[in-house]
Order: C-alpha cells, then structure tokens, then sequence
C-alpha cells in the first residue's frame, strides 16, 4: 500500500513539473529580450528577473526543473539576449548556453587618460574620476609593470575592446588596456629602434606625433 501511495505522489509531482516545463510564453521566438543577471543570483531570483522581463512565470517550479535538468549550477551572470515564446524547459537550457552580450568600446589613438576614462564612465563601465586616480597612483603602476617616473598614458591601448555587463572594478579596465600593450610590443619589439625600452618608444612616438 506505502508503495502505491509513493508510486502516486511520484507520478502527481511529475505531472504538476511537466505541466509547468511545457508551458510556452508569450511572444514570438523570434524576438528577444535583454536580461541582465546580477552575479551571485540564485535560482529562484533568476526566475524572478525572467518573470518581469515576461519570459517565464515566477513559479517554484522553475528551481525544482532546473535542478532536475542539472542545469542549476550552470545559469550564467551577464547581460543576456534570451528568446520569447519558449516553454521554462527551452529557456532553462538557453540560459546555460547562451553568450553575454558584448558591447563595442573604441578607444581612439592620441587620447589622454582623462579623455579615455570619459569613454569608458559614458558607457557606464567606471566611474571616470576613479578612472584617472588609479591611472596615476603610484602602486598600482607597480602593481602592471611600470618602474617609478613611467606614466601609465601610452600604455593604455587604443584599440576596440568588446566588454560584457558585469561587475568588473575600475582597475580590470586599465589592465585590460595595459595588457593588450604588452601583447602587441612583445609583438613587435624585435623591430624596436635601437634596443629602446616600450617606455622610451612611447615618448619617441609622442615627441613624432606633436
């Protein structure tokens, strides 16, 4: 009797979570709408976010289906473009699969620190104050690689950066660049005029290009 009592609890709660995962949500697939996931969300925040962006009810089954998936550990933090008119179970895996979104910034050639921290606090990715504070402070330049007396302008690569929502401190942003410099001169500094260090190549460059 105990075994067909928990035979038909078993099947009751498979039927109440199939008649959840195959509900299918409003719009066309064809649209899209952009979540941004906050790092460290949980399961049931997610559903939350996906349920005001009107992809999905904010049910608990949403949890109870993304753990039978296995699929819980693998929902993703960013800024996402997910697709409408999906059932919870097509949206669940799409969450684990799909790319963050990723917004272009290009930084010009011949730019100052304080034009370049302009770039990025408009784009809402720093504040541009804290920007140039950590562009000019002395242990952080250590903490890259410079020597005392190098400034850190130079350095910060003008190029296109492709970047994703998601929290990233100030300093991420200038290593980012200072990297991407290094990349490039380790690249190239077999053709470096006379053994000159990227420091002094930097202020040759500056000197030819005023």
């Amino acid at each position: 009797m105990a075994i067909l009592f928990l035979f038909g609890a078993l099947l009751c709660l498979g039927g109440w979570l199939l008649q959840f995962a195959s509900q299918t949500a409003s719009g066309d697939t064809s649209e899209t709408e952009i979540v941004v996931i906050p790092s460290g969300s949980s399961v049931k925040e997610i559903n939350t976010l996906l349920a005001n962006a009107g992809l999905v009810r904010d049910d608990v089954r949403f949890s109870v289906l993304a753990r039978y998936l296995g699929i819980a550990g693998k929902l993703q933090a960013g800024e996402f473009a997910l697709h409408r008119g999906q059932t919870p179970q097509e949206l669940l895996k799409e969450l684990a699969l799909v790319k963050p979104i990723q917004h272009a910034v290009t930084i010009r050639e011949g730019l100052s620190i304080a034009e370049i921290a302009d770039v990025f606090a408009s784009g809402g990715w720093c504040d541009a104050e804290e920007f140039v504070r950590l562009a000019n402070d002395p242990d952080f330049l250590e903490s890259v690689g410079l020597s005392s007396g190098e400034k850190l302008e130079g350095y910060l690569y003008p190029d296109t950066y492709y970047l994703t929502r998601e929290e990233r401190p100030t300093e991420d942003l200038l290593r980012m660049q200072v990297r991407h410099f290094f990349a490039v001169w380790n690249a190239i500094k077999v053709t470096a005029p006379l053994g000159l260090s990227p420091y002094e190549v930097l202020i040759l460059a500056s000197m030819v290009e005023k």
